[in-house]
């Protein structure tokens, strides 16, 4: 690869790299979104370094992998990010009075089960575009964690002012978690086009809906105390 290719290449996964780390902020920022400021940046910190090193040695195997025609790794990542999704919104995490080290490490393994479940597309496509280039793929996932981690921290504080912001990351979470789902080799012959296009809207609008009522019913709750 020549010199205008590789800087080509770098510009390529540059973009991608930021465009498809919208879904990794938004589950970030939901796994910190209760620890104090300082705890919130080391957790996201830590968390988002052991997500690289795991995304790094995914991208050896992941091509291999996928060549496994009965090993469901769609279907896998989809269910484990709608397991963690559900975590991230439960309301028992808000009211139990757990210790300050067990929310810190258990935002730290929230962000790696988030990272690793949704990094499938975010590595393919690094792997894609570098032509076998292990170090442009190094290169692009380290762009993608620069990018997640300050963007988390922002989109941490919107979620503490504005509730709202908290379900649609969910939403977010959840429309990915069903594409990976849908498009799972086991389960898209079962599904006509028109209902592989539909199922993750539907399932972020639920998402969303459900938590609009909830918002809104706590602000009716709010202003009447």
């Amino acid at each position: 690869m020549d010199i205008a290719g590789i800087i080509l290449s770098l510009l390529q996964i540059a973009l991608v790299s930021i465009m498809l780390s919208v879904d990794n902020v938004g589950a970030i920022a939901l796994a910190i979104r209760n620890l104090p400021d300082k705890e919130a940046k080391k957790a996201n910190l830590v968390g988002i370094s052991g997500a690289l090193g795991i995304r790094l040695i995914f991208a050896i195997f992941c091509v291999k992998l996928l060549e496994i025609q009965w090993l469901p790794i769609k279907l896998a990542a989809g269910l484990l990010l709608l397991y963690v999704t559900w975590n991230f919104i439960n309301p028992k995490e808000n009211n139990s009075k757990v210790k300050s080290e067990a929310s810190f490490w258990k935002a730290v393994a929230s962000i790696l089960f988030a990272d690793i479940s949704m990094s499938l597309d975010n590595v393919l496509s690094m792997v894609s575009m570098s032509n076998d280039n292990i170090w442009l793929v190094v290169y692009g996932m380290v762009v993608s964690s620069v990018v997640i981690f300050f963007c988390a921290e922002f989109v941490n504080k919107l979620m503490q002012k504005f509730k709202i912001v908290i379900y649609i990351g969910a939403a977010v979470l959840v429309h990915t978690a069903f594409s990976m789902i849908v498009e799972d080799a086991f389960i898209e012959p079962y599904l006509t086009h028109l209902l592989t296009s539909l199922i993750p809207w539907v399932g972020a609008i639920i998402m969303f809906s459900v938590g609009l009522v909830l918002v809104l019913k706590d602000r009716k709750q709010s202003n009447k105390a």
